[in-house]
């Protein structure tokens, strides 16, 4: 039953992209080749079909599994990518053929206080938009209607169970999250969209048997895509 109901569910690449981020100085990172933007003479880096762009790298949570939660990772310098350098560069790189943007990084987008300028900006400019998020705070109304403009909304969430979802998600409530998403698709009704919702779930030792209630779950919320990645182990480190 849950094999066929994964298949039936499971998100579908339509299109493969290119593994690019914008990192916090102008370079792309194309595969296993990094090189900077020439700005002056942006036709030098080729043809760009699809950016991952790391708007910020601060991030709201501590998953148990996730490298931000390290004390190495910790002491690193959290920054905001400059506004005026995303627009420079994504302007750049539209003359590349640039038509997707993933804006998401290591760090939780929807944490910076000006996101939804930047990102209501980059849909002006007709570019499809796709984000990785984990809804972890309340949303405003203004937020949700940023986001149901997204071509897809990809929500971090491994479990249904509240108490062990926030074991794992430290910082995160899973009240909170179901809220985001409800709201969300009111205001892509409201403006007439329907932005794709997914689950983006780690598969853990403490999650694999729960998948076919967390499908369920996300199916009663409207949730019609779910992508299973990675195969964790957590152990001893969150208990239940």
């Amino acid at each position: 039953m849950l094999k066929a109901l994964i298949s039936a569910t499971v998100m579908k690449l339509t299109r493969s992209e290119s593994a690019m981020r914008l990192l916090i100085r102008p370079i792309v990172r194309l595969g296993s080749r990094v090189f900077r933007l020439d700005m002056s003479d942006p036709t030098r880096c080729g043809s760009i079909d699809a950016l991952h762009l790391e708007i910020t790298s601060k991030c709201n949570l501590r998953c148990v599994y996730c490298g931000k939660s390290l004390s190495a990772a910790e002491s690193r310098r959290k920054v905001d990518l400059d506004e005026g350098l995303i627009l420079q560069t994504v302007s750049a790189l539209r003359a590349l053929g640039l038509r997707a943007i993933n804006a998401s990084g290591i760090g939780e987008t929807t944490i910076r206080p000006d996101w939804t300028h930047i990102c209501d900006s980059l849909l002006d400019t007709t570019l499809t938009l796709t984000i990785i998020t984990n809804l972890a705070r309340p949303l405003s109304w203004e937020e949700a209607s940023t986001l149901a403009r997204f071509w897809s909304v990809q929500v971090s969430i491994d479990t249904c169970d509240p108490l062990l979802f926030s074991k794992i998600r430290r910082g995160a409530q899973l009240d909170v999250i179901t809220k985001n998403i409800q709201l969300i698709a009111e205001a892509a009704r409201h403006q007439g969209l329907s932005p794709v919702i997914c689950f983006d779930m780690v598969v853990s030792d403490k999650t694999i048997f729960d998948l076919e209630k967390t499908v369920r779950f996300g199916l009663q919320l409207g949730v019609r895509e779910f992508l299973f990645a990675d195969l964790y182990k957590i152990g001893a480190t969150v208990s239940g």
